[in-house]
């Protein structure tokens, strides 16, 4: 919209020196580790496991499992692909895990593995391009992926109009406003 872009332009310059000098939007890029949690939880799912190293992205995982109100039991992290065959059945038979959380690298040792236990098909979530998931369901037709986030680009389209109406909303406010961090 032009009047909005001539108001954002003229706001910007006739404010420049009393806007701070960085204002961030910053995205959330950890979203999806929660959603996994929260839409495995709501389709009923209780036991969870994590196959992937002892990163940021694991530990965000457990903490939303324990918020959730979920149980979380170490031993159902594991971080060494050479120990999936070993640890994955004993986890399984052990706390009926009924949902896994794999990365990429370890995902074919998980698929071998998991072929090999009886009645397993854990909800298996995958957030990224539809290309590729129905390259996955096609490769691993017996494991029990839900692609369960919106399309990638459908994401990142509406995060950018998001971002921007938080933008315009700023400025044409017309107050002086502080350094904000908007996680979207």
């Amino acid at each position: 919209d032009k009047s909005i872009v001539h108001v954002l332009s003229g706001m910007v310059e006739n404010n420049c020196t009393k806007l701070p000098k960085n204002n961030v939007i910053a995205v959330d890029d950890k979203y999806w580790i929660r959603e996994y949690v929260k839409i495995g939880k709501l389709l009923g799912k209780k036991k969870f496991a994590i196959i992937g190293p002892n990163d940021n992205i694991s530990q965000i995982m457990i903490d939303e499992i324990i918020s959730q109100g979920l149980t979380w039991h170490p031993d159902c992290h594991i971080s060494d692909i050479k120990s999936i065959q070993k640890k994955l059945p004993q986890i399984v038979k052990k706390y009926h895990i009924d949902a896994i959380r794999c990365s990429g690298l370890f995902l074919p040792q998980l698929a071998t593995t998991a072929r090999k236990i009886p009645n397993f098909q854990p909800f298996f979530p995958f957030f990224g391009t539809e290309e590729v998931y129905s390259r996955l369901k096609e490769e691993y037709n017996y494991l029990n992926f839900s692609f369960v986030f919106e399309h990638l680009d459908d994401f990142y389209y509406r995060l950018g109009q998001e971002s921007a109406q938080k933008v315009f909303d700023m400025v044409l406010s017309k107050k002086e406003f502080p350094t904000l961090k908007l996680k979207i």
